[in-house]
Formats: C-alpha cells, structure tokens, sequence
C-alpha cells in the first residue's frame, strides 16, 4: 500500500528561496540569520534535499553563537525534519530528541509561554511522523495526540493563539495511522475533518496533500475514479508549488490505482516518472515506494529482467533507510530519551 501522511509542511510558503537569500545579505544579528538560515532549509526540503542540508548545518554551525535556547532547539527541529526527510531517521530523532529535552525544560521553567508550548507541540508533531515512517504506530499515535493535547489547553487558555494549521496536520497524521491499520472509512473522517479546519484553502499544500491522502482511502476502498479526482487536484496545486516532493508522491500513487484497474502500461509510466524524479530530488522513501510497486508490476508481467534489477535496487534502498546500525541507534536514543 502507498500511503503518505501530511508532514514536514514548508513554515515558509509565502517567500521563495530568492528573496530569502537576498535577505541573508542585509542580515548582521547571529539569532536572525540562523533564522533565515533555517528559513530557506525548510523551503527547500521538499525541492533539493541537498540544499536543505547545506543551509541546516550553516545553521548548526553558527549554533554556539546563540544565547537563547528557543533558537537551539529550532536549528536541531530543522536538522532533524532534513534528516527525515532524507530517510536517515536514527539522526532525525537524535535532533528531535535534543530539541525535545530543551523544549520541555523551557516549559517547566516557563509554563504560561504560549509560543514555547506551540513549538513543543508541533515538534511531537514531527517525531510521531518520524515514528509513523518506522511503522510504529503506538509510538506515532502517542505523539499525536500529545501534540493534540497541548494545543487543546492552549485553546482552553487563550484562543484563537496559534493557527488552525497546527490541527489540520495532526488530525492528517492520525488518519495516516488509520491508513496503515486499514481503517479507511475513520481515516476520511479524520481527513475530511482537516480539509473543514482548513476551510477557504488557509494553506494550499496542505489542501493538496489532503487530497493526496483522500485519494489514497478512496484507492484502497476500490474507487478508482474517486481517487483519481483527488489525485489529479493534489497534482495541479503540487506541479503550481514546484513541490518535487509531493509531485513524485502523486505519481507513485496515480500508478498503483491504475495497477488496480489493470491498466499496467499507465501504471508503469507513472511509476517511472514517480522513481526519476526521487532519485533528481534524494528521497530515498520516494524511490523506495516506486520500486515495491514496479516489482510488483514487472512480475504480473513476466517482465523478469526488469523485476530483477528492480529488486536489487530495492534492496540496497531499503538497507539503507532500514539498516540494523540505524535501528539499533534508534533503540538506544529512544532508552537514552525516557
């Protein structure tokens, strides 16, 4: 099954990557220009993983500089969306968890600083996501509604003081969970549910990836065309966005429905389109979900030369998201972090 949930959304959708470097050359204060820094790394992430890491660790670099242990915590929060993103989760939750450990000291120091508790939020956001792509959904789940939860009591306090954004990816991710666990008819609820508290189109990629994932319920459920509706809306807004990421998400999914219908020469170019382009962009996880669904095509089709080498890269990908010095970090950081 292909299936991906709503995560690491651009904070920065409004200004492009030029005019942020163009801010870079006005910048002189240290907590700013990480800032930028960091900026222009989340705007990149889903365009050229390369990039991303190069303005992160500019960031990470200048992070002695820093006299507030907010903006610490925000440098290692972008480390470790990078890292995700680039399939590497060990490193991700390594970030994550030091970030965690600041936030929560902050919080127990601070505990009316609403903008303290936003982040904490939005970063157990981030490591139930990075929980979810391990396929641990207990893990995931907990952290979701954690996040949920804080938001919630926030609401109770102050209204209206952080945005409806932060809602609108939890409830996504939890019906990402219902994804996997084949609850397709609770996981459209929970969607739906997003798409009203995003009502008026408050952010056009999360709209699209709403529509990505309603597009995968209704591909499980066997409703081709209903599927193909909320695809092809995904696809217009993501192809608008540049978004590579999400465009190669698409696809991947655009050609299993038509591996459904029985229509394998569609399927294969959408999976191919869908491979080349996460190879252009190095997400690893993109490639990987191409490759077990031309496996799975190549062999309908007798196609066993293709199948081979298929398999073979599919392998090599999947040791090197999976691989046991990985899990065993994993494991450890999660001992280290209770």
């Amino acid at each position: 099954m292909i299936i991906f949930s709503l995560v690491s959304f651009n904070h920065v959708l409004a200004e492009d990557t030029d005019s942020l470097l163009k801010v870079l050359n006005t910048v002189n204060d240290i907590e700013h220009k990480i800032e930028v820094y960091i900026q222009i790394s989340n705007e990149l992430v889903n365009r050229n993983l390369d990039s991303a890491m190069l303005f992160a660790e500019k960031a990470n670099n200048m992070i002695g500089e820093l006299e507030s242990d907010t903006s610490v915590s925000d440098v290692y929060v972008n480390l470790g969306n990078v890292y995700r993103a680039r399939g590497n989760h060990a490193l991700s939750l390594d970030y994550f968890f030091k970030a965690k450990k600041i936030l929560e000291k902050l919080v127990e120091d601070e505990p009316n600083s609403i903008e303290i508790r936003i982040k904490l939020s939005q970063l157990y956001d981030y490591i139930g996501v990075n929980y979810f792509y391990q396929i641990k959904y207990d893990q995931a789940l907990e952290y979701y509604e954690e996040s949920l939860k804080i938001l919630e009591e926030i609401r109770r306090v102050v209204p209206n003081s952080y945005s409806v954004y932060d809602e609108v990816k939890l409830f996504n991710n939890m019906a990402g969970i219902y994804i996997r666990t084949m609850d397709y008819d609770r996981a459209i609820e929970y969607y739906k549910t997003a798409l009203e508290l995003n009502d008026n189109d408050l952010n056009t990629i999360v709209t699209s990836s709403l529509y990505n994932n309603l597009g995968i319920c209704y591909m499980e459920k066997y409703e081709p065309e209903l599927a193909f509706e909320y695809f092809h809306k995904s696809l217009v807004i993501r192809k608008d966005k540049g978004d590579k990421r999400g465009i190669a998400q698409c696809y991947n999914n655009i050609g299993k429905n038509y591996i459904y219908q029985g229509k394998f020469t569609e399927a294969n170019k959408f999976l191919l389109d869908a491979y080349t382009l996460g190879r252009e962009i190095g997400n690893k996880e993109s490639i990987r979900i191409s490759l077990q669904a031309l496996t799975s095509l190549y062999d309908t089709l007798d196609m066993y030369r293709e199948g081979f080498q298929a398999i073979k890269e599919l392998k090599i990908v999947s040791d090197s998201i999976f691989n046991t010095e990985s899990l065993n970090r994993i494991s450890q950081l999660e001992l280290d972090h209770k």
